[in-house]
């Protein structure tokens, strides 16, 4: 055991002067080499997280399947997740303010106080979730260095560089005032509505229909929404701009740039909510879809790279990049992906040749 263990240390030893004696052969990216051998090229692959990359789901304008429960008078439809009191035909419509032309149906709609209750529920115009992201967003740049300048002391050139981030945010919380529930409350007059429900009333009035009160007293409030809202992407960037680099120590260096940003985004969004507390019967909002767009922006960069030997090097960056707001609308919901203060880290390897 004590012999295997002094081979391998004798190895190592030998491997760490060979690699010394390689890394000492040009000092901080060959500044003594001669000019005509001076590497005037770097491709550059690095593993880059994505941060501060937040969407916002939020309803712009109803969504599918909701009912009009209509104005808060007589003679005039109503429509409801669980029913309906409608303008029948009679002499005049709604003759004396009552209607046979109304149906419900739940037994629990009717509270045993000669009266029957209707209900129904739609999103909130505007109402919106919190920012949230799904810190880190895992993706990979590869990226080309052209020199144009050298001096002893810094050189310079163009950068640039594609970008890929596989981006996925998931939103699940409950969004309190996100539905509107109008509950409207309908005089029986001593009547027993049919059982067992649904019952659904005749829009011509004929005997034995029995007739209700047509004048809601109404009663609005707003419910949380339950369900998720999920948000896919496939997102590639490009960059083009000016670098300038600057030897910090012997093989250590500092890059900073800035230019141009596009950013590509095809996405995926779908979603489901309902109203809770809910009622019976009621619908689902639902959707789901794709969708893509081009963001032009732009981005400010700095990394450090590390001369391992005279063609080799590591390094190390952050990103800043603002390209903007991204949206996807999917039957009345909006997520709205916000790239104006994303930021990207970078750690990888490059090649000069």
């Amino acid at each position: 055991m004590k012999h295997n263990l002094t081979t391998h240390a004798a190895i190592l030893t030998a491997l760490l002067a060979v690699s010394a004696r390689a890394a000492d052969s040009g000092s901080l990216f060959l500044q003594n080499t001669p000019e005509a051998d001076w590497p005037h090229n770097r491709i550059g692959l690095s593993y880059r997280p994505g941060f501060n990359i937040s969407a916002r789901f939020q309803n712009v304008g109803g969504a599918m399947g909701f009912n009009d429960p209509g104005p808060a008078t007589s003679h005039a439809n109503h429509n409801y997740d669980d029913g309906y009191n409608r303008v029948d035909n009679s002499t005049g419509g709604n003759a004396g303010g009552f209607t046979s032309y109304w149906g419900y149906k739940f037994a629990s709609q009717v509270p045993g106080n000669d009266t029957i209750i209707m209900n129904s529920t739609a999103p909130t115009v505007g109402a919106a979730s919190p920012n949230v992201n799904g810190d880190p967003q895992h993706g990979f740049e590869l990226a080309y260095n052209r020199e144009f300048g050298h001096h002893e002391h810094w050189n310079w050139g163009l950068e640039g560089a594609f970008g890929f981030t596989d981006l996925t945010i998931r939103d699940n919380q409950n969004l309190p005032g996100a539905f509107t529930r109008t509950s409207d409350t309908y005089a029986l007059h001593g009547i027993t509505p049919p059982t067992p429900p649904p019952y659904n009333g005749p829009a011509n009035p004929s005997p034995g229909a029995p007739v209700i009160g047509d004048a809601p007293t109404r009663a609005v409030s707003q419910v949380i929404a339950t369900g998720f809202r999920d948000f896919e992407a496939n997102v590639c960037s490009l960059r083009l701009g000016p670098y300038l680099e600057l030897p910090l120590a012997k093989r250590l260096a500092f890059s900073l740039s800035g230019g141009l940003a596009l950013v590509y985004v095809n996405s995926d969004f779908k979603f489901q909510e309902s109203a809770a507390p809910g009622i019976p019967g009621q619908l689902l909002y639902t959707g789901s879809g794709s969708h893509s767009d081009v963001l032009p922006g732009g981005y400010v960069s700095g990394s450090l790279s590390y001369l391992i030997t005279p063609s080799m090097d590591i390094s190390a960056g952050a990103q800043y990049v603002n390209v903007g707001t991204y949206s996807h609308v999917e039957n009345g919901k909006q997520a709205q992906l916000d790239f104006s203060n994303s930021l990207f880290f970078t750690i990888g390897v490059g090649y000069r040749f």
